[in-house]
């Protein structure tokens, strides 16, 4: 059986996301599983690695058509466009903030293209991209907008050990999740809930 082909999103690329991204995709116990694929920019990246102290093969591709996925090395998608400059680690700048929106819809555009079979995204920081002039609430409701999936029809699903833990609403604030919860609405996500266990194998 050929290995999932998984997207990782670098993130904010001044915050942690690229050092999470790196080190998942450098992880023995990742790669037993999975063909890896970063999604970012590709000096951002090599800074990162350089201050990890990790010193990579990069294999960077312009388009997800292109990647070989057979070839040794640490495959890159770079976004377009890249960063103009470096970015400064531990700074808020509305161009990282355009930079990990960027990552995170070309890696669900290669998917929907069949390119890749799924995305994991680094932790953005939405100030970035709040001063980017971007409206951002989260990674489910980008994918929404990213998939033509009506805002409403989207679930947030937290999955750790064995606990499965679906979400009525998004981030939103009191009053709206409170008029969120209605009697059809819990059922829409009881149902999606059941249909994502499923897929994953778990439906119980």
């Amino acid at each position: 059986m050929s290995l999932a082909r998984l997207a990782i999103c670098m993130g904010d690329p001044g915050g942690i996301g690229p050092e999470v991204a790196l080190k998942a995709a450098l992880d023995a116990r990742l790669n037993e599983h999975c063909r890896v694929l970063l999604v970012g920019d590709a000096t951002a990246m090599a800074m990162q690695a350089r201050a990890c102290g990790i010193d990579p093969a990069f294999l960077v591709y312009e388009d997800a058509s292109a990647v070989d996925w057979d070839r040794d090395g640490l495959r890159l998608l770079q976004i377009r466009p890249g960063l103009a400059e470096p970015p400064v680690l531990g700074e808020i700048r509305a161009e990282h903030g355009r930079a990990a929106v960027a990552s995170a819809r070309l890696a669900v555009q290669a998917a929907l293209q069949g390119k890749i079979d799924a995305v994991v995204a680094a932790p953005q920081t939405e100030l970035a991209i709040a001063r980017a002039g971007i409206a951002f609430d989260g990674y489910p409701t980008l994918v929404a907008q990213c998939t033509g999936t009506p805002k409403e029809d989207v679930f947030l699903m937290l999955c750790f050990d064995r606990m499965r833990i679906a979400h009525v609403s998004l981030h939103v604030s009191l009053r709206q999740a409170i008029a969120l919860i209605t009697e059809a609405r819990v059922f829409d996500c009881i149902g999606a809930t059941q249909r994502s266990l499923a897929a994953m194998g778990n439906a119980t």
